[in-house]
């Protein structure tokens, strides 16, 4: 674990490594009437920087990420700029029709699956709001055209977490590289991680070692082709040699490398987009039980920091290797989860309810609180088995993110 600083509690450093103010930048093309004067336009840029004093604003001629209404009759000149964007944001202060103007667009944009945003730049609390959605918008699209590597396959029981390749390059530009196991010669034959080796130092199981080789050649396949993210199946090697890459998942997470085991592509997608979007990396948990009044979560690969206290048990399903076994301790949690095909998202908010460590469950836990209504669609209309879990309220910023992508929060 990295040590905490003076006076630092575990919930502190969590909330340090969030990203809380990102550098706010948007791309902004005017549409006014052919008698606006250089002097009007000039005028007009100036209002609208005041309004946004905490956004650098780049005026364009094309491709931009918003519209800058100055007058009315300018529907078909914005439709003509936007051309086959998926999304954009339309500004207009409430004078000259410029607002009504920019409301016709919109309500075009929506007839044609077009995601928009109207903002009215004469209102403080929706200016406020916009800054919100810059924000957001700014770190998905950070989040766009990463490179990610599949050690192993997806696992066979993963029936509805298994996107094509194709998919993935389309809807978010992601390139994904397969290492299948048999490519790589017996684990035995690689060297022990040193930094894998010190960060769970402590621990004391005479096991550590021999895991650490495991460490060492997922890093060397990450630090070769220079990876964003990985999904490692890792039944494989628990079945052939009896070790697991539990431990070494949870450090990759923990030092801000997204991973994900089974192989799970649906995941490790989600983690990537939660990282950009809160600077975290997910917790990747099995919904392990729903009653009516709680959900029960539970997994191995947990980054430890979000654990109060932690130990290493075996694998939890075959009693093998190690794996990171405690309870999280935070109040409020925020839950994602996407469907196979990324049209549609369960987010949600939880309050931790503690409960006794279960042994008969994996070895991370946690036991949320939801509203009836989350409760219920989890029950009737899952999304898959693999939720993701970060400490915090961030729904808001998700859903946002997901309007951007064009997801459908159910």
């Amino acid at each position: 674990m990295e040590p905490l600083k003076e006076g630092q509690t575990k919930e502190e450093m969590i909330q340090q490594k969030a990203i809380d103010k990102p550098s706010l930048y948007l791309r902004v093309q005017i549409v006014a009437l052919n008698d606006f004067s250089e002097a009007q336009v000039n005028s007009a840029k100036h209002e609208l920087e005041l309004a946004l004093p905490d956004v650098t604003l780049n005026f364009v001629n094309n491709d931009p990420l918003a519209i800058f209404f100055l007058s009315g009759g300018t529907e078909r000149r914005s439709l003509e700029i936007i051309g086959d964007k998926t999304n954009i944001i339309l500004l207009a202060f409430s004078r000259d029709n410029a607002y009504a103007s920019a409301s016709e667009v919109k309500a075009y944009l929506g007839n044609q699956g077009v995601k928009s945003w109207l903002c009215n730049m004469s209102d403080d609390l929706m200016v406020d709001q916009l800054k919100r959605f810059i924000s957001v918008w700014t770190r998905v699209r950070g989040f766009t055209h990463k490179r990610i590597g599949l050690i192993g396959k997806v696992s066979d029981w993963l029936v509805f977490s298994n996107p094509k390749a194709e998919l993935l390059k389309a809807k978010f530009g992601i390139r994904m590289k397969v290492f299948p196991w048999s490519d790589f010669p017996e684990m035995k034959t690689f060297p022990h991680s040193n930094e894998y080796l010190e960060f769970y130092k402590g621990y004391g199981d005479t096991q550590l070692e021999e895991h650490s080789r495991v460490h060492y050649l997922i890093e060397q396949v990450i630090d070769e082709y220079k990876l964003d993210g990985v999904a490692v199946e890792c039944f494989s090697i628990l079945q052939n040699a009896n070790e697991t890459a539990c431990l070494s998942l949870a450090f990759l997470n923990q030092k801000g490398i997204p991973a994900s085991c089974e192989g799970d592509l649906v995941s490790l997608t989600g983690m990537l987009l939660i990282k950009h979007i809160t600077g975290l990396i997910p917790w990747m948990a099995n919904l392990s039980g729903l009653f009516s009044d709680r959900v029960e979560f539970s997994h191995c690969t947990i980054a430890p920091m979000y654990l109060e206290d932690y130990e290493l048990k075996t694998h939890f399903e075959t009693g093998k290797g190690l794996a990171v076994s405690g309870v999280l301790s935070s109040e409020n949690y925020t839950i994602l989860r996407f469907d196979q095909n990324f049209e549609n998202a369960f987010i949600a908010q939880g309050v931790n309810v503690p409960q006794e460590w279960k042994p008969f469950a994996c070895r991370a836990q946690l036991t949320l609180s939801l509203q009836d209504s989350d409760t219920q669609k989890m029950q009737n209309s899952p999304l898959g088995n693999h939720h993701l879990i970060i400490p915090g309220d961030f729904t808001e910023v998700l859903r946002i993110a997901c309007e951007y992508l064009n997801i459908t929060v159910i």
